[in-house]
C-alpha cells in the first residue's frame, strides 16, 4: 500500500525576507516560512527563487515537530506573464471638453439681470405695437363699414346707433393709440439704453471671461503636463521591471516527513523533538531557507576633504549596494561584509622610474652608437624640431663616427627647450587642463594616463576608474542612522539599522557607515622630469582611524574646492596611504633635452667614452615653502666591460648613497640627494618660496672597442 504525499506550493514574492547579507560579488538571503503540513510525508515546493541562485548554496533547516528528508532544486518556466503581473495601466482621464461659463466662476448677475430687463422691455414693446395696429385696423373697419351703408335706405335707428358706437370706440381706439405710441416710445428709449448697458457688461464679461480661459488653459496644459509626467514614471518603473524579469525562476522542493508516521527522532538524522498529538493532527512547522545570489553587492565610496593649512583630512565613508537579481526582499535585515571584498579600476598615477639596464651588442662591431645611454626605452620619444630633429636622425641613419662628429663639429647639445611650464618636453603629453583651484590641476584626460600604464604606481596607490561622484553636503543639524560594526577575524560586517525593502534596481542606494577626521597629513610635490615636466602634489594620509578603509572612489575635495574623482587603495588603521592631488602649475618645471658629449681617447685607447647630461630647473612661485621629491636616473650597466660612472651629483657611487645638496645659499633651500636601486637620482628638498634651482646628472659611459649598447 503506497502513502500518499501532501502537497503544498509557497511563492517567494508573497514571502517577507529575514534578512540579507551583502558581499561585493553575491548576496546571502535568509527567509523564513511559517507553514503546516499533514502527518505522514509532505512535499513543499518553494517557487519563484532568482535562476541565478547557486544551487550549491540552498540550505533549508527549522522548527517543529516534523524532520526534513531531502531537497530538491531546479530551474522551471515562470508560470507569470510579464504583462499580466504588470499590466498597462491606460489614461482613464477623458480629454478636457470646453468648459462652461458656469465653469469660469465669473459674476455675471448684472448682465443677465439686463438682459431680464431687455426682454422684458422688447415684450412690452411688442405688446404696445400691436395695440397700435389694432387701434389703427378697429377705426379703419368703422369706417370702411360706415361707408357701406345707404343713407337712403338705413333706418334712422340703426344710422343712429352705428353713429354712437363709431363715436364711442373711435375715442377708445385714438385713446389706445396713443397710449401705444407713448409706451412704443418709451420702450424704444429703454431698450436703447439696456443694450448700451448690455454691451458694457458683455465687454466685461468677455474680458473676465478670457482671462479666466487663459488661466484655464495653463491649468489644462499643467493637468496635461501632470499625466505625461506620470505616463512617463509609470513606463520609466515598467521598463525598470522588465529589465530585471526573467523567463525562468529556481524552486526549491523540501520533503518534509512528520514524526507522527516516523520512527522515534534519536534514530534520525536532523530530527526534532516530537510533540503530542493523534495521527490526524496538522503540524504548524517552521522552514529556514538560505541561499546565495550573484550579482546583488555593495561597494565603498567615500567622501574626501583635503585641508592644507590644518595638514588634516575628513572622510566619509559611504556604502553604495543595490538589488541586480529578480527578487524583491522585503523588511528585510540588512547587513554589509568585506570578507569577500574585490575592488578595481584605473586612474592616473604619478609617475615611477623604472630599471634601465644595457649591456654589450657583440652581433654589432665598430663604433657605438650613444642612443641606448641617451635614453632609456620607456622615456617618452620627443618630437623635436629643427635642428634637434635633425639632430636625433642622424644618430640612427649615419654612421657612429659621421654621427658623433657632426655633433662636436656643429657643437650642437641638446639644450633646454624655450618657454615656461607646459612649453618643455611638449611631445610627452599634453598640457595639463584648467586649473581648478587657486593651486591645483584637474585631473589628467585617459589619453595622457595611458603612457603611464607600463610604470608601477607609488606605494599604496592602486588604479581607479572614472566615476562622477558628486559631493554631498548636509545640514549640520542632519545626522546619519549608524550602522553597527563588528569584527570577525579578517571579516568586518556593518548592520544597517531598521529595516528595508530592495527592489530589483539599476539605481543603487548609499549609507554612510562612518565619518572619520584623519588628523596627520604630509603634501609632497613629486617631480619625474624624464616622464613628465610636471610638479605633481602627493598627499601622504595616515589612516589614524580604528575603521579599515577599503579599495573604493572618493570623491574629492581639497580647501573647499571640488576636484573630481579618485580611488583610494586599502589601508589598514595606522597605515598610510598616498593620494594624488593632479599637476600644481606653481611649481614650473623646465627639463633639458638630453646631451652627450664624446671625449677622444689616444689612438692605442681600448674603449670609447662620453659623457651625457640631463638638466631639471625648478621653481617655486608659492608663497610657502615646498616639499620635493625630484627622481631622474641613469642606466645600470649588466656587463663588466660597459662601466657607468656618475660623475654629478658627486658622491653617489652605489645603491644607498647620500649626500648633502650643494645649494648656492641657505636661503633657497635645503636637501640631500642620493643613489637609489634601479639607478634612480633622487633629490629630496626644500625649496623656498620665490627660489629655484637647477639639478644636473651627468655621467660618463665607458664601451670597449668594436661594442655596441643594447637595452635590454
Amino acid at each position: 500500500m503506497s502513502l500518499s504525499v501532501s502537497t503544498a506550493e509557497i511563492v517567494v514574492s508573497d514571502l517577507p525576507t529575514t534578512s540579507v547579507t551583502l558581499t561585493p560579488l553575491r548576496a546571502t538571503v535568509v527567509r523564513e516560512i511559517q507553514t503546516t503540513i499533514q502527518p505522514g510525508q509532505n512535499e513543499i515546493t518553494i517557487v519563484g527563487l532568482d535562476p541565478q541562485v547557486d544551487p550549491d548554496s540552498i540550505r533549508v533547516d527549522g522548527s517543529g515537530s516534523a524532520i526534513i528528508t531531502d531537497i530538491q532544486t531546479d530551474k522551471v518556466p515562470r508560470r507569470e506573464n510579464f504583462e499580466d503581473v504588470y499590466p498597462e495601466e491606460s489614461d482613464t482621464e477623458l480629454s478636457d471638453a470646453t468648459d462652461s461659463d458656469e465653469d469660469f466662476g465669473i459674476d455675471d448677475s448684472d448682465l443677465q439681470a439686463v438682459r431680464k430687463e431687455i426682454a422684458d422691455v422688447e415684450g412690452a414693446l411688442a405688446k404696445a405695437r400691436g395695440n397700435q395696429s389694432m387701434s389703427l385696423a378697429v377705426s379703419n373697419f368703422m369706417e370702411g363699414y360706415g361707408k357701406k351703408l345707404s343713407m337712403e335706405n338705413a333706418d334712422a335707428a340703426k344710422l343712429n346707433d352705428f353713429l354712437q358706437l363709431y363715436v364711442q370706440q373711435h375715442s377708445v381706439e385714438c385713446e389706445r393709440h396713443h397710449k401705444s405710441t407713448v409706451e412704443i416710445q418709451e420702450a424704444g428709449k429703454s431698450l436703447e439704453r439696456l443694450n448700451r448697458m448690455r454691451a458694457r457688461l458683455e465687454t466685461t464679461y468677455n474680458k473676465a471671461k478670457e482671462a479666466a480661459l487663459k488661466d484655464a488653459d495653463k491649468e489644462r496644459r499643467k493637468r496635461q503636463r501632470e499625466r505625461e509626467e506620470k505616463k512617463k514614471k509609470q513606463l520609466q518603473l515598467r521598463n525598470e521591471r522588465k529589465r530585471f524579469w526573467t523567463h525562468t525562476v529556481s524552486q526549491v522542493v523540501v520533503h518534509v516527513d512528520s514524526h507522527s508516521m516516523m520512527t522515534p527522532g534519536s534514530s534520525r538524522r536532523s530530527s526534532i523533538v516530537e510533540k503530542a498529538g493523534s495521527s490526524t493532527d496538522v503540524v504548524d512547522v517552521t522552514l529556514r531557507l538560505t541561499y546565495v545570489i550573484p550579482g546583488p553587492r555593495w561597494v565603498s565610496r567615500y567622501d574626501l576633504r583635503i585641508s592644507t593649512p590644518s595638514s588634516s583630512a575628513r572622510l566619509t565613508y559611504r556604502a553604495e549596494f543595490h538589488n541586480s537579481c529578480s527578487e524583491t526582499w522585503r523588511d528585510a535585515q540588512v547587513t554589509l561584509s568585506t570578507s569577500q571584498a574585490s575592488f578595481s579600476g584605473l586612474e592616473e598615477r604619478i609617475p615611477e622610474l623604472q630599471g634601465w639596464h644595457i649591456k654589450l651588442d657583440p652581433s654589432n662591431t665598430g663604433q657605438p652608437l650613444w642612443n641606448n645611454i641617451l635614453g632609456s626605452l620607456d622615456e617618452p620619444v620627443l618630437s623635436l624640431p629643427g635642428p634637434a630633429k635633425s639632430f636625433r636622425q642622424q644618430l640612427k641613419v649615419q654612421s657612429p663616427q659621421q654621427g658623433i662628429e657632426r655633433v662636436i663639429q656643429r657643437g650642437e647639445r641638446l639644450d633646454m627647450l624655450p618657454g615656461g611650464f607646459g612649453m618643455a618636453m611638449r611631445a610627452q603629453g599634453p598640457p595639463a587642463g584648467p586649473s581648478r583651484s587657486s593651486y591645483l590641476n584637474s585631473a589628467r584626460s585617459n589619453t595622457e594616463s595611458e603612457e603611464y600604464v607600463a610604470h608601477k604606481p607609488e606605494d599604496g596607490e592602486e588604479d581607479g576608474d572614472d566615476d562622477a561622484d558628486s559631493q554631498t553636503i548636509t545640514a549640520a543639524s542632519l545626522e546619519h542612522q549608524d550602522s553597527v560594526k563588528q569584527d570577525y577575524g579578517l571579516t568586518t560586517t556593518y548592520d544597517l539599522p531598521g529595516r528595508r525593502t530592495l527592489v530589483p534596481s539599476s539605481v543603487p542606494r548609499r549609507h554612510v557607515l562612518a565619518e572619520l577626521d584623519l588628523k596627520s597629513m604630509t603634501l609632497t610635490h613629486i617631480i619625474v622630469p624624464k616622464v613628465r615636466a610636471a610638479a605633481f602634489l602627493r598627499a601622504r594620509i595616515q589612516n589614524t582611524s580604528s575603521v579599515t578603509i577599503l579599495r573604493g572612489r572618493a570623491g574629492m575635495t581639497v580647501d573647499g574646492t571640488f576636484l573630481g574623482t579618485t580611488t583610494l587603495p586599502d589601508c589598514a588603521p595606522n597605515d598610510s596611504f598616498n593620494i594624488s592631488l593632479g599637476v600644481d602649475p606653481s611649481i614650473l618645471v623646465t627639463y633639458a633635452k638630453p646631451s652627450v658629449r664624446r671625449i677622444g681617447g689616444g689612438f692605442f685607447s681600448k674603449e670609447h667614452t662620453a659623457v651625457f647630461r640631463r638638466t631639471c630647473w625648478v621653481k617655486n612661485t608659492k608663497s610657502i615653502a615646498a616639499d620635493l621629491v625630484v627622481s631622474d636616473q641613469v642606466p645600470l650597466s649588466e656587463d663588466d666591460k660597459l662601466r657607468v660612472q656618475i660623475l654629478e651629483p658627486k658622491g653617489l657611487e652605489r645603491e644607498g648613497d647620500q649626500v648633502k645638496m650643494a645649494m648656492q645659499t641657505n636661503a633657497t633651500g635645503t636637501g640631500t640627494v642620493s643613489l637609489a636601486k634601479n639607478g634612480e637620482v633622487k633629490w629630496t628638498l626644500k625649496l623656498q618660496p620665490g627660489k629655484d634651482i637647477r639639478l644636473a646628472l651627468e655621467y660618463e659611459a665607458k664601451v670597449p672597442q668594436g661594442s655596441q649598447v643594447a637595452v635590454v
